[in-house]
C-alpha cells in the first residue's frame, strides 16, 4: 500500500508539474518554427497569425496534459481503494481460520465479517470516515451519476467543482459546478486533486495501522488473562 501511494506521488504525478511554463515554452517554440518558415508571396509582414498558431499549440498541450492529470488522479484513487479492499479481504483467507472468507471484497461485506469473526469494528476506527469517502469516490468514478455520487456530493461538494473555472469565475458556481457526473474517467465532472489523493493515502495507511493496533490489543488481553 505504501509503495503504491509513494510511487504515484513521487514518480507519476510530478510528470504533470509546471504545465503553465511548459505550455509557454511550446508556444514560443511554435512561434519560432512558424517564423523560420519561408514566407509565401501572400505574407504581408503581420505576425499575428503566427502568434495565434503558437498560442493554440500551447493551449492544446496544456489542456491535454491537464485532462490526463485529472484522469490519472481519479484512476489512482480508484486503484487505492480497491487495493485496500483486496488487502482487507485477503487477511480473512488465512488457512488457520475455520470459517469461510467474505463472500465479496466489498468494504461493507468485509467490515461485517471483521466484526463477527475478528471482533474488530472497522466502522468505529478513526479513519473509517475518510476511507468510506474514498469508497464513494471510487464508485462515482466507475459508475458516474448514481447513489454514490449523490452521497459524495452531499459530503464533498467541492469535488464536483472545476478548480480552473472556479478560479476564473468565483462568483458563478453554476458554471464551474458539474450538475451531472457523466465522464469522471475522462477528467470531467469529478475533480480529485493531488492534495485529496495524499489525504486518502494517509487515511488508508492509518486505517491499516488502526486495524493492527486492534489485533495487538486483543493479543495483549489474551496474554495477560
Amino acid at each position: 500500500m505504501a509503495g503504491y501511494t509513494e510511487t504515484v506521488q513521487t514518480e507519476i504525478l510530478p510528470v504533470f508539474s509546471g504545465l503553465n511554463e511548459r505550455a509557454s515554452r511550446i508556444a514560443e517554440a511554435e512561434f519560432a518554427r512558424l517564423g523560420a518558415e519561408p514566407a509565401s508571396h501572400e505574407f504581408d509582414g503581420d505576425f499575428g497569425d503566427f502568434a495565434d498558431g503558437a498560442q493554440e499549440a500551447g493551449e492544446a498541450f496544456y489542456n491535454t496534459m491537464d485532462s490526463l492529470r485529472r484522469t490519472s488522479l481519479t484512476l489512482y484513487a480508484v486503484g487505492l481503494f480497491h487495493l485496500l479492499e483486496q488487502l482487507l479481504c485477503d487477511l480473512c483467507r488465512d488457512a488457520s481460520f475455520d470459517v469461510n472468507p467474505p463472500s465479496d471484497t466489498k468494504l461493507d461485506v468485509v467490515a461485517d465479517w471483521y466484526r463477527r469473526h475478528f471482533r474488530v469494528d472497522l466502522r468505529a476506527l478513526p479513519s473509517w470516515q475518510r476511507v468510506d469517502e474514498l469508497r464513494l469516490v471510487a464508485n462515482t468514478a466507475k459508475h458516474g451519476a448514481g447513489s454514490s455520487a449523490t452521497q459524495l456530493r452531499a459530503l464533498r461538494p467541492d469535488l464536483f467543482e472545476d478548480p480552473s473555472l472556479r478560479e476564473l469565475m468565483p462568483d458563478a458556481p453554476e458554471l464551474y459546478t458539474a450538475s451531472h457526473v457523466r465522464l469522471p474517467l475522462a477528467g470531467q465532472d469529478l475533480f480529485i486533486s493531488a492534495q485529496d489523493f495524499a489525504a486518502y493515502a494517509r487515511a488508508t495507511g492509518d486505517f491499516l495501522d488502526e486495524i493492527v493496533g486492534q489485533f495487538e490489543a486483543m493479543a495483549d488481553e489474551h496474554f495477560f488473562v
